[in-house]
């Protein structure tokens, strides 16, 4: 499920705070990893961390993490609706 998917349930997901810490450059043409996951849920909003390797993963190239809240088409806050939740524990 891709995030218009998601947006077409009536729920949308803005960033409420960003951070990233840059450890080593990447270059145009490199290959990368990158590392995704869910690190708190709270009642209506999580928070997800990152982190981009190199291809072989022996190098951290960057770090950080997203805060997101759950809102409907108002904008107002809504509960984690138990099938995104689902969705992101496959």
């Amino acid at each position: 499920m891709g995030y218009s998917e998601v947006e077409a349930r009536g729920i949308f997901l803005p960033v409420r705070e960003a951070q990233c810490r840059y450890r080593a450059p990447a270059r145009y043409d490199d290959l990368l990893y990158v590392r995704a996951g869910v690190s708190e849920w709270k009642r209506a909003s999580l928070r997800f961390v990152y982190q981009i390797w190199d291809q072989d993963k022996m190098r951290l190239l960057a770090e950080g993490m997203t805060q997101h809240a759950f809102v409907d088409k108002a904008g107002r806050p809504v509960a984690i609706p138990p099938w995104f939740r689902d969705l992101c524990l496959k």
